[in-house]
């Protein structure tokens, strides 16, 4: 396994400063701004993971059956940029017969999310993750989402509350990324369509000549990024997964969500080291239309 992750971050970096050569940037169209506090464009506008139906009105009321589950908050509070793609972590517990999924809404908005979820077995408590996209073209502000998990006997819990402030960044143009680690944002390139044959292909986010992020076998939409240490080693495994050098330490995921619309990409990813046991988590994004 570490063998195989050296040499494939040593093949990568080579891919990565050659594409970095070829990289041409293209005039963008601006979109216009969403105002964050107003909840009928926000509810309309957000990025909800696949398979998200969308309806008028408000969502069911939570269920007086003392059977019904129940949520607690784990963030109520959550700074983000426009661009970026953050996880809403939901707690549950007196659940009885498996998560059904969730209903949120964006506070004062006409429509509402049903976003259908599988799994759960026969545990009745644990946490689940919703991914939750917020569009380049939303501006400086606040806005409140409002969330409950049902059962698959359609019981529904309690509601809960999380407030997004965004600070507005200017998007991203052509070939250009973002990274953040260690709390600190630097400018980076965005590489696309990076090919690692006979392992597929990949996005690469490049920080500087020896720092780079590669997010590979990314698909459209919402993806749940995998623990490259569980995946198949023989370039036959089609799991989304990233691997992160810094320079000196090279790091693989273990958890994290990205969003892919065209070729923007916006990911939160926690990594672990190759030959240590230190974990970090990352954000980064980038365009390379």
């Amino acid at each position: 396994m570490n063998l195989f992750i050296s040499r494939f971050l040593r093949y990568a970096f080579t891919v990565i400063v050659l594409s970095c050569a070829t990289i041409s940037c293209n005039k963008q169209n601006a979109e216009p701004q969403i105002d964050p506090s107003d909840a009928k464009k926000v509810g309309q506008a957000l990025i909800l993971p696949d398979g998200t139906e969308t309806k008028e009105g408000t969502p069911p009321a939570p269920s007086t059956a003392p059977q019904a589950p129940k949520v607690t908050p784990v963030v109520t509070e959550q700074p983000t940029n426009n661009g970026n793609t953050e996880t809403v972590p939901i707690r549950y517990s007196n659940l009885n017969g498996g998560i059904g999924g969730v209903y949120a809404q964006v506070e004062g908005a006409t429509n509402y999310y049903n976003i259908p979820l599988s799994g759960g077995g026969s545990s009745t408590s644990g946490t689940i993750n919703i991914p939750i996209g917020i569009p380049e073209n939303f501006g400086s502000g606040t806005f409140t989402f409002v969330y409950c998990i049902y059962d698959r006997n359609g019981r529904v819990s309690n509601i809960l509350r999380i407030r997004f402030t965004i600070t507005r960044i200017e998007p991203l143009k052509a070939g250009e990324g973002r990274a953040t680690v260690n709390g600190r944002t630097v400018n980076a390139n965005a590489i696309c369509d990076l090919d690692f044959a006979p392992y597929g292909r990949g996005y690469g986010i490049q920080i500087n000549d020896s720092q780079f992020l590669i997010f590979y076998n990314m698909r459209q939409g919402n993806v749940t990024l995998g623990n490259f240490e569980n995946m198949a080693v023989n370039g036959n495994d089609t799991s989304p997964f990233a691997l992160y050098f810094d320079g000196t330490n090279a790091y693989f995921s273990v958890s994290g969500t990205a969003n892919v619309s065209n070729k923007k990409i916006s990911a939160t990813v926690t990594l672990k080291e190759l030959l240590g046991s230190r974990t970090m988590t990352l954000s980064a994004s980038g365009n390379c239309r």
